[in-house]
């Protein structure tokens, strides 16, 4: 079996930062939480007088990040540790993750294999990243920092590269006094509660400020982040000058000043293709601040979900969630809007839910269910779930007031939710986000050009089309802003 993988230089972001503080003398490298070891092998390959120590606690990922550096070449530069760095030293569970594409750890193609892990258990992990699946749980050996540098005669650390899921903070108090020795932390951060007991950004960039840390760099990718920390008071103890941290100080204010007027004209979405921002801008454009909304088939509080950033900015609505874990989630995290745990449907009633390995599929839809599993998904349980109508929903907490906005994905049942609101009175939702694509493993979905037609027979345009969901405007509500 071959399990090479090639890797890229170091990202210019880090690697430009590094050269600027270290030159090419940069000696000590630890990489926490190496995985295949894409960043042991790229430092070594930069820094070729480093030397890197690599930390990588699951012991069959272990077996091919040595493979790989004796591959690189790079067994004399690179030692590989199978233990994993904690607060103290001592014994933790490990849960260890798999995302299975189109390979396996036995396969050649061991690039399209994702496995990580973490000493922290999973919360809302598993719902955001549905292909992810606990794949074991072992009793592994855990060192502290302090203990690990002490048994490896470690006396400074240039560069600590600490991405290990949830642990970051936990790795950072185990170094104790240690911490005035390391340099630069190049670490992952989480703006959410993705692990049971795990520390935000915020607690994080508290700690290394307290211990005498200075952040640099900073990059955002959704629910985690990339941050990059300078030891302030080690540099001019070591003689690097004042000047040097002056000259890079200016450059990291002109670039951050950059940034903040790039965000100016940015906008962030949540919506799985941008649809919030579509519908943000109907409501600007028209000079509305205020609106609500009723989201049928709300899914996860903020992952892919159309009504998360009108919630950021004030908006409030109704949640439908079947999905008795998501609905947790959405009252832990979107506890100011209304949550109901029931379906939608034309009548009021007890309908089967089915539930699939892909949490995102689940339906009351019998034929979408025998569909799915034509399709190779697997069916994990099934239930009777009360399903009430949207007319009921609206009388009842709505003041019989159709909210501004109306969501329907609920996969089959869309265009019988949407023949059963009554288009001839003049309550009716302004606009309906609704998916129109039907669902297909390999992209080639159908539009349901029959549910397109009947909106717009009953007095909608179509504003505009994503193509997995349809954005329809109610006619009067536009020529009457117009």
């Amino acid at each position: 079996m071959s399990t090479q993988i090639e890797f890229n230089l170091l990202p210019l972001e880090i690697y430009n930062e590094i050269t600027t503080f270290f030159g090419s003398g940069i000696k000590t490298i630890l990489d926490v939480g190496s995985n295949f070891g894409q960043s042991s092998i790229t430092y070594a390959n930069s820094f070729p007088n480093s030397k890197v120590f690599s930390v990588e606690a699951d012991f069959e990922i272990l077996a091919i990040l040595n493979k790989n550096i004796h591959d690189h070449n790079l067994v004399n530069q690179i030692s590989t540790f199978g233990i994993a760095l904690d607060e103290t030293s001592s014994e933790r569970k490990l849960y260890k993750f798999d995302k299975r594409t189109d390979a396996s750890l036995n396969d050649d193609n061991i690039e399209n294999y994702t496995r990580f892990n973490s000493l922290l258990m999973p919360l809302s992990l598993l719902e955001i990243n549905p292909t992810l699946v606990v794949s074991d749980e072992v009793l592994i050996e855990t060192v502290s920092l302090k203990d690990f540098v002490k048994k490896e005669n470690i006396k400074d650390i240039d560069l600590l590269h600490l991405f290990v899921q949830g642990s970051e903070l936990n790795v950072l108090k185990g170094a104790e006094n240690f911490t005035h020795n390391i340099k630069m932390i190049w670490l992952e951060v989480f703006n959410d509660t993705l692990y049971s007991n795990q520390p935000l950004k915020s607690e994080i960039e508290n700690y290394l400020l307290k211990v005498g840390f200075t952040k640099i760099k900073e990059s955002s990718q959704g629910f985690t982040g990339k941050q990059l920390w300078v030891n302030y008071r080690w540099f001019p103890r070591k003689r690097i000058t004042h000047k040097l941290w002056k000259l890079y100080s200016d450059v990291f204010k002109r670039n951050k000043h950059v940034v903040l007027k790039e965000e100016q004209f940015s906008s962030k979405s949540y919506s799985q293709i941008g649809e919030d921002l579509i519908l943000n801008f109907i409501f600007n454009s028209k000079g509305i601040d205020t609106f609500n909304y009723l989201d049928i088939g709300a899914n996860h509080p903020f992952y892919i979900n159309n009504t998360y950033n009108f919630y950021l900015n004030g908006k409030r609505g109704i949640n439908i969630e079947p999905n008795p874990n998501l609905f947790q989630l959405l009252t832990k995290y979107r506890s100011q809007d209304i949550n109901l745990n029931i379906g939608i449907s034309a009548k009021k009633s007890e309908l089967t839910y089915y539930h699939f390995d892909v949490p995102a599929l689940n339906t009351f839809s019998l034929e979408e269910k025998n569909r799915y599993l034509t399709l190779g998904h697997k069916l994990i349980h099934q239930e009777i779930l009360i399903v009430d109508t949207i007319t009921n929903i609206v009388n009842k907490y709505c003041n019989r007031i159709f909210p501004n906005i109306l969501f329907v994905d609920v996969e089959g049942l869309d265009f019988e939710i949407i023949k059963s609101i009554d288009f001839k009175s003049e309550n009716t939702p302004n606009v309906i986000c609704i998916e129109t694509l039907s669902y297909s493993k390999d992209n080639t979905g159908v539009k349901n050009i029959e549910l397109i037609d009947y909106i717009i027979s009953n007095g909608y345009f179509l504003y505009a089309d994503t193509y997995v969901n349809s954005i329809f405007v109610n006619l009067k509500f536009w020529k009457n802003l117009s």
